[in-house]
Formats: structure tokens, sequence, C-alpha cells
């Protein structure tokens, strides 16, 4: 049996163990937040990276292809230079200037 002199000093003990209680509750949820937000910035930070990454990789392939043209284009005249995939060439400039009227 619980003698009157336990159960007052139980009942000054509940306040203390309940705010222990509450606390340890709380411990594992913070603990999670924090590392929720933890992985939440790791995530945006890899994701920048990565854009960082693919940016700079296009600007790359962009100046290579340039310096590609540019040696292609170097040993010619600026009649002769290559056009691009899929256009005609003009060659209006060289027609027209000479009519052979002995044929």
């Amino acid at each position: 049996m619980v003698r009157p002199v336990d159960v007052q000093q139980i009942v000054l003990q509940t306040n203390p163990i309940e705010k222990i209680q509450q606390t340890q509750q709380r411990h594992p949820d913070m603990q999670q937040r924090y590392l929720e937000t933890q992985l939440k910035v790791q995530k945006n930070q890899e994701k920048d990276r990565l854009h960082q990454t693919e940016k700079a990789d296009r600007i790359r392939i962009t100046q290579d292809e340039e310096r590609k043209g540019n040696r292609q284009d170097q040993g010619r005249s600026p009649t002769e230079k290559k056009t691009p995939p899929g256009e005609i060439a003009d060659k209006s400039e060289h027609q027209g200037h000479h009519v052979d009227t002995t044929a």
C-alpha cells in the first residue's frame, strides 16, 4: 500500500517529470525537422551545381563549335565561306554581269 507521504512526494514530482517527458518527445521531432531542412538545403545546392555545370557545358560546346568554324573559314575567301546546313548559297551576286550574245 502507498503511504500518504509517498503520495505527496509523487504528486510533487509529476510536474518536473512531465516537463522531462515533453522535452524528450519534442527532441526527436526537432531533430527530424533539422534533418529535413538540411536535406532540402543540400538538394537545392545540388540542383544549383547541376544547372551551373549544364550551363558551363553549353557555353564550352558553343565556344568549341565557334573555334572549329573559325578554323575552317580561315583558309577561304569571304565569297567561298561555307553556308550553314539547310541554307542555299546566294549565287545571284555572280549572275547577270555578263550576257553571252554569241550563242
